[in-house]
C-alpha cells in the first residue's frame, strides 16, 4: 500500500527527528563521555575498572553503527558530514590512547644501555637483532625489519646461556620494537637478573661517558 504524499513526508519529517537526536546523543558519548575514559584506559585501568571502561567503548561504537544507516537513508548533506566529523573525532582519540599506551610500555623498559645479539624466530622467519635495552618484563629491539605489534615472537639471547623465550611485540617504529615477555621459567630469570646486575655494576664502575645527543632514542622516552 503507497502511503499518501501528506503521509510519507510526515514520517521522513518524524525520521529526521529522531536522526537528528541520536546524533546528539553520539556527539554527547564522543565530546563528552569518551575523553575521561581514554584518560583512565591510558593510565593502565585494569580489572572490573577496566572491563567497565571497554564495555562503555563498545557501547559507543555499536551507537555509531545504529546511526550509520539512519543517517545514510535519512539525514542531510548536513547530517552525514556531522556524523563523518564524530567517526573522527572518536578515531582520533582512540589512537591518541593506543600511542599513549605505547609510550607507556616503552618507558617500563630498563634505562641500562645494551648491545646484546638475539634472533627473532616468527612464524614467517628468524632474523638477527640487537636487544639495546633489557629488564625481567621485557626486551627493546633495534632491527632493519621489524615484527609487527600483537605479533607472539621467539627469543634466542644467544650471547646468554638462557633458553628461548616467547615474547608479545607491543609497540614497533622506527627501527625498534618493545616486546614483552610470555614465559620466563626461574633458571632464565635469573640468568637475565644476574647479567642485568653485571652489567649495570660494569657500566656504574666505568668512566663516566659524555652527554647522549638530543636526538637519541632515550631522549625520545625521557
Amino acid at each position: 500500500m503507497t502511503l499518501p504524499q501528506s503521509g510519507t513526508q510526515s514520517r521522513a519529517k518524524q525520521k529526521r527527528l529522531e536522526l537528528d537526536e541520536m546524533l546528539g546523543h553520539l556527539e554527547t558519548c564522543i565530546r563528552k563521555k569518551l575523553p575521561p575514559l581514554i584518560i583512565l584506559l591510558s593510565q593502565g585501568a585494569k580489572g572490573e575498572q577496566g572491563n567497565l571502561i571497554r564495555k562503555d567503548i563498545a557501547a559507543i561504537r555499536a551507537l555509531m553503527k545504529r546511526v550509520n544507516p539512519e543517517v545514510m537513508q535519512w539525514g542531510s548533506t548536513a547530517d552525514r558530514m556531522r556524523y563523518q566529523n564524530l567517526l573522527h573525532n572518536f578515531d582520533s582519540q582512540m589512537r591518541s590512547a593506543e600511542l599513549r599506551q605505547q609510550d607507556k610500555e616503552r618507558r617500563r623498559f630498563s634505562r641500562i644501555d645494551l648491545d646484546l645479539a638475539v634472533t627473532v624466530s616468527s612464524p614467517q622467519a628468524s632474523q638477527r637483532a640487537r636487544a639495546v635495552n633489557m629488564n625481567l618484563d621485557g626486551v627493546r629491539l633495534r632491527s632493519g625489519a621489524l615484527p609487527r605489534p600483537g605479533d607472539t615472537i621467539e627469543l634466542d639471547l644467544t650471547e646468554l646461556p638462557a633458553k628461548p623465550v616467547k615474547g608479545k611485540v607491543i609497540w614497533s617504529r622506527d627501527g625498534e620494537a618493545g616486546v614483552k615477555f610470555l614465559t620466563l621459567d626461574d633458571d632464565t630469570r635469573e640468568c637475565i637478573r644476574r647479567y642485568l646486575n653485571e652489567e649495570q655494576e660494569r657500566q656504574t664502575s666505568a668512566p663516566a661517558a659524555a652527554p647522549a645527543a638530543a636526538d637519541g632514542p632515550e631522549d625520545e622516552e625521557a
